[in-house]
């Protein structure tokens, strides 16, 4: 299937070129979702048709494709963060810092973030679109499977189903995480967070490993030996005060909403709190000097994770990894709903 959708109503598919990579557009009257197929299937666009709101973060970089141009030099990260340009990644096997993995050399965030992924239409008629994402990994034995579906002309719901197998001979441990980032004009200061509640962790970068910098707190609070108090559930204004990674242990449910009033707008993220039982908490609030963005960003990111702490052998030293036998396979669904207020400013809110 190439080139524009065959029907302008309804639900439908359709494909298009960016930065010279594949790209697959799935919508219909309430949703316009473009994925990189040819770079780890991420979502670029999650656009609420009705109010031209697109919830997800655009770095000032904008769209890369990592297979163009060559970079100086070589970073011991791997091609992560030069290849990053806001938006929605899959991270997997591992997260966060590079690590070794099993004897593979394992960068930044895994590698099926920067892989291309095959495609497959499974329905296209104008009441439900579903479009399957598939991937094998080269630096472990896993394949990975991600199907995202479309049902109802009028649905604002994108459903998300997984599926990752061990197609290996020995028993694995695994990290998987999901890295949706909001940003203007959707995010913005005065913004609520809803969660059903958990612990908050605050951590900090020390040569790759992620280590606590005061004591959890319950949710929305937000304490670190360093600084203030403060109340997570609004976003604040841009400083550099609101630079900050956190974590959410003990949620009791797998999901999360992000309001904007004045926009009327907002986003819901549901997961299977089994496997993602963690919340990463990145923000970027304010001027964050140097390397990559260079003081230009305003942006949260709001990531269900397998593991903490972000660093594959800190998390299997302290149980949280993931396991899979040879054969075996981990199935999940996620659910992205992007709702609008009602009438006064009431949420239609989707969580009791």
């Amino acid at each position: 299937m190439t080139g524009w959708p065959t029907r302008n109503w309804g639900c439908r598919i359709g494909t298009c070129i960016i930065e010279g990579m594949n790209a697959v557009l799935i919508e219909n009257r309430v949703l316009r979702v473009t994925v990189l197929a040819d770079k780890g299937a991420e979502l670029v666009e999650l656009l609420h048709k009705p109010t031209d709101v697109d919830v997800l973060w655009r770095a000032p970089t904008g769209i890369l494709n990592p297979a163009r141009g060559v970079a100086s030099v070589a970073t011991t990260a791997g091609a992560f963060m030069d290849a990053y340009g806001g938006g929605w990644q899959e991270l997997f096997p591992t997260l966060g810092a590079p690590t070794e993995y099993y004897g593979a050399a394992m960068g930044e965030h895994g590698e099926v973030a920067l892989l291309p992924w095959d495609v497959t239409i499974d329905r296209d008629d104008p009441d439900a679109v579903s479009v399957t994402f598939a991937v094998q990994c080269r630096r472990s034995p896993f394949r990975l499977r991600r199907t995202l579906t479309l049902e109802g002309a009028a649905s604002p719901t994108l459903q998300l189903d997984e599926v990752a197998v061990n197609e290996g001979g020995e028993t694995l441990e695994l990290m998987w995480g999901h890295h949706p980032v909001f940003g203007p004009p959707f995010l913005e200061p005065g913004c609520s967070i809803r969660l059903p509640g958990g612990q908050v962790q605050a951590v900090k970068p020390t040569d790759g490993v992620f280590l606590p910098q005061g004591e959890a707190t319950e949710w929305p609070r937000y304490v670190t030996t360093d600084g203030p108090e403060a109340d997570l559930s609004v976003v604040g204004p841009g400083s550099p005060q609101q630079v900050d990674e956190l974590y959410v242990r003990g949620l009791p449910d797998g999901w999360y909403q992000i309001t904007n009033q004045r926009l009327a707008v907002g986003f819901e993220l549901r997961w299977d709190v089994e496997v993602f039982p963690y919340l990463w908490w990145w923000r970027t609030l304010g001027p964050a000097a140097g390397y990559p963005w260079y003081s230009r960003t305003f942006m949260l990111g709001l990531e269900p994770f397998s593991s903490v702490p972000p660093d594959f052998r800190s998390a299997a030293r302290e149980g949280t990894t993931l396991k899979l036998r040879p054969g075996q396979t981990r199935s999940c669904r996620l659910e992205a709903t992007i709702f609008t207020l009602g009438e006064a400013g009431s949420e239609e809110l989707r969580v009791s």
